[in-house]
């Protein structure tokens, strides 16, 4: 055997090296640059690290404009930016129960420090300062922020460039849309990302949906409506909504309605079910599925086909019509008494890209002063000749936590590098996040623990947190004294 042959990967030309490189996420890029001179060479080429930034973009789900203009990073800064959301999570480690005897096994809090805190202004004294809720587009960059007036996005600075200490203490808000005049905004959904340069969001005022887009990014321009459907009666109750391709789905307490606003069509279905079961029903939608459940118990409907609407505006009578023929019948799927109390479903974000005909969710368990956290795998494929169109599968159960520093109910999950995270505000506000579970989808593995992180004594009226860049942004109380948005990020 001739010593060339010996070497393998070695010999190699530099073209098939990259071609390899290219394929493995940014933490295995990292390792084998480690392994001898030759590979370092070959992984230390910048176009390496700028499809690393970009394959962890499309793993975490992250808005790839967070980053732009990629061509000003140095290589540190793509290494950097390509390996933040596996450091993070590798930096949320369970403290052993020795290490803090006062908390239960499996939940010790640990200790965090936060970057300098910067407040999102709205850029005017005389504008009131109200806001109601607020989101982090995933990768840190762009905040919306709805008070009952108008709707801000500020745009915080190309993400893993610039310092956060060295960052201004105010910003102010690059766009402004304000709600119909003599109206005011009910609700504003998650951002939904259209390509990777655009996204949207959609608001309900007292009668009126909107869709609005911003984009191509990162240069930002006006936030623009892209569509409205008027002519929703205003004693519909809203729960949620929700978009879904180039559709906006919405949750009353009557029923559902899904509006394709690109082909102007629409369907209103009408919901029938207990109010025991809609306070702890948690509903969503796959493809032209719509899936309920609550604990264990999953019911799966098909939607109607959408019709045509008549005109630009459109009363949605057909959620209040005595003859109308599409329903769901939620009163089906009931908790199952099986003498374990468990807290409402908490579903991913609507960001996050779920697998194909697939949920995965998370089931909190309480006993007693513990929490148990089961993650599943719910596959709503028909199956031929099974009784039911859905197979769920669990994924992975957590060690028992103190319940003081585990999940709560209502609040939605996050994901970072295949395990979750969520932030809570009671009774301190902190992160809790899942150690070590991301390459454990296997139904044995019933040993992941969570660690909590404390960011202090925060009165939060809302928040959202962004877990691969570690961006937290909340809405402070009215007993505080900056009435704004305020974000802050975890220095792992």
């Amino acid at each position: 055997m001739s010593a060339n042959s010996s070497r393998g990967i070695l010999t190699l030309p530099l073209e098939l090296h990259l071609c390899i490189i290219q394929e493995l996420q940014a933490p295995d890029v990292l390792s084998l640059g480690q392994t001898c001179h030759t590979i370092r060479s070959a992984v230390n080429q910048r176009h390496v690290w700028e499809t690393a930034l970009r394959t962890t973009c499309r793993l975490n789900q992250l808005f790839e404009p967070s980053y732009y203009p990629i061509e000003d990073l140095e290589i540190l800064e793509l290494q950097r930016a390509a390996l933040e959301p596996w450091r993070r999570s590798a930096s949320f480690t369970p403290e052993t129960p020795s290490d803090n005897p006062s908390e239960h096994e499996g939940s010790a809090p640990s200790r965090n420090t936060l970057q300098k805190e910067i407040a999102l202004d709205v850029g005017s004294d005389q504008l009131q300062v109200d806001f109601k809720s607020v989101h982090i587009v995933p990768g840190g960059r762009y905040v919306l922020g709805m008070t009952s007036k108008y709707i801000c996005l500020w745009d915080m600075g190309q993400t893993s460039k610039v310092s956060w200490n060295i960052r201004p203490d105010r910003l102010a808000p690059c766009s402004i849309v304000w709600a119909p005049h003599g109206t005011n905004f009910r609700t504003m959904s998650e951002p939904k990302a259209v390509n990777i340069t655009s996204f949207r969001f959609a608001s309900l005022n007292e009668t009126d949906l909107h869709v609005y887009e911003v984009g191509p990014l990162p240069d930002v321009g006006p936030i623009r409506e892209i569509a409205k459907l008027e002519g929703i009666p205003r004693d519909l109750f809203l729960n949620d909504c929700w978009l879904q391709g180039n559709s906006l789905v919405c949750d009353f307490d009557e029923g559902m309605v899904v509006w394709d606003f690109v082909e102007s069509r629409y369907i209103a279905i009408q919901s029938r079910s207990s109010a025991t079961v809609n306070w702890n029903l948690k509903k969503t939608t796959s493809g032209n599925k719509v899936i309920a459940w609550v604990g264990q118990n999953v019911g799966v409907w098909t939607i109607p086909p959408l019709k045509p609407l008549e005109s630009s505006s459109v009363m949605l009578r057909g959620l209040l019509s005595e003859d109308c023929t599409d329903f769901i019948d939620f009163s089906t799927i009931y908790e199952r008494d099986d003498g374990q109390t468990r807290y409402r479903i908490c579903l991913p974000s609507h960001w996050y890209s779920f697998p194909p005909d697939a949920l995965e969710y998370a089931l909190l368990e309480k006993a007693e002063k513990t929490v148990r956290v089961e993650r599943f795998l719910l596959d709503v494929t028909p199956t031929p000749g099974a009784a039911t169109p859905f197979l769920m599968t669990r994924i992975s159960s957590s060690q028992p936590m103190n319940s003081m520093y585990a999940p709560q109910k209502w609040r939605p999950y996050s994901t970072i590098c295949g395990s979750l995270a969520t932030m809570i505000d009671y009774p301190r506000a902190g992160i809790v996040h899942s150690a070590g579970d991301a390459d454990r989808r296997v139904e044995s593995m019933d040993g992941i623990q969570y660690a909590f992180k404390d960011l202090g004594a925060l009165d939060l009226a809302a928040y959202c947190f962004c877990p691969p860049t570690g961006r937290v942004a909340y809405i402070p109380n009215e007993s505080t004294s900056h009435k704004g948005i305020t974000v802050v990020s975890l220095v792992y």
